[in-house]
């Protein structure tokens, strides 16, 4: 009031003697009941106090204008002002700029540290992905981190095309499919040639698994040449398989040029046409035995080996297939009547000898 009540010489405008004037007396000191409270005093922080009367939050000591995250505000770090709830991340320094809790290392939130701060999240900047993320297949992006090729799904060195070339995977989700794949029994085209185990490429009556199985040629109906198509020279049961060996020479018939053996070739043997009809006749003698697997193609008693393809009549029938009556192995023309015929002729023949001795 700017009377000194009490006579002591003091100027009563500094009740606290700290040097500063109170507010009420137009000075500076906002509290001039407290000697420690003026302007310039050391500010204690998170006291309630305003020490050095700068009227700010005692609780933001940075002023950045939120208060300490450990008095009830949001920022993480109160001496630093750019840090605080809300500001601009600054990735990969090790300091949590915006005050989210999260790593640093981070960037995309995917829960994942980048690949570059030993984490494993190859593309740091996309949160769809990290290590263990489902892959989108085709699409360039590599969402697993595993560093494959995003074309080839099935890791067997072969990309994928929705437009197929010659060395395109044609099943990019069976690791043993691709071009040049060794083909196996289980249903796939593992080498990609259009065409299963299954299939019978040269439509012989053999599947080409039996083929490649045997060694026979799955691209030629006859392996051998000898007019018998392979899959008539083996028996099938099913998914077995039995080639016929029909001489027991340990040659398979599907490569034996010479089925029974008999020094005739089994082309020969079935492209013979002994009636003249112009078919072959695959059976001369009838007994349901073809001439390549028969050792006496003309039933005549005589082995195929024994007569041979000689012609010893010259009519054009070589002696293995030529038998007519009594006469074997291709004897005189005659030979091909029948025996009554035969019988009759030879009579006949008598007479007309014995007429001549008697005219004479």
């Amino acid at each position: 009031d700017g009377i000194d009540q009490n006579c002591d010489g003091d100027d009563l405008i500094d009740a606290d003697f700290d040097g500063w004037i109170g507010l009420e007396a137009g000075g500076a000191d906002c509290n001039d009941t407290d000697a420690l409270v003026y302007p310039g005093a050391v500010e204690q922080w998170y006291d309630g106090i305003d020490q050095d009367c700068a009227g700010d939050d005692d609780f933001d000591s940075d002023g950045d204008g939120q208060q300490s995250s450990q008095f009830g505000g949001q920022d993480c770090n109160d001496l630093d002002p750019v840090i605080y709830a809300g500001a601009i991340e600054v990735w990969y320094d090790g300091i949590d700029q915006d005050c989210d809790g999260l790593s640093d290392f981070d960037a995309d939130g995917d829960g994942q540290i980048a690949l570059e701060y030993s984490g494993d999240d190859c593309n740091d900047s996309n949160p769809s992905i990290y290590l263990g993320a489902t892959e989108v297949w085709y699409d360039g992006i590599d969402q697993d981190c595993l560093g494959g090729n995003d074309y080839d799904a099935d890791g067997d060195g072969f990309n994928f095309d929705i437009n197929p070339t010659d060395n395109s995977d044609c099943d990019d989700t069976q690791a043993t499919v691709y071009p040049g794949a060794e083909e196996l029994l289980d249903g796939l085209d593992n080498d990609c040639n259009g065409y299963l185990e299954t299939d019978d490429q040269d439509n012989d009556g053999l599947m080409d698994w039996h083929e490649w199985t045997l060694g026979s040629d799955a691209f030629n109906p006859d392996s051998d040449q000898d007019s018998r198509l392979d899959g008539d020279e083996v028996s099938q049961f099913g998914e077995e398989l039995v080639p016929f060996d029909t001489d027991g020479d340990g040659i398979f018939d599907i490569f034996d040029t010479d089925d029974d053996e008999d020094g005739i070739a089994t082309f020969d043997e079935l492209n013979v046409d002994v009636d003249g009809d112009g078919e072959p006749d695959w059976d001369v003698d009838n007994d349901d035995i073809l001439n390549h697997r028969d050792k006496d193609s003309d039933g005549d008693g005589l082995s195929d080996l024994f007569e041979g393809t000689k012609d010893s009549d010259r009519d054009g029938v070589p002696d293995y297939l030529d038998y007519a009556g009594d006469l074997k192995g291709g004897g005189c023309q005659v030979a091909r009547l029948p025996t009554t015929m035969s019988s009759t002729l030879l009579i006949l023949l008598g007479v007309a000898a014995l007429r001549r001795r008697e005219e004479q």
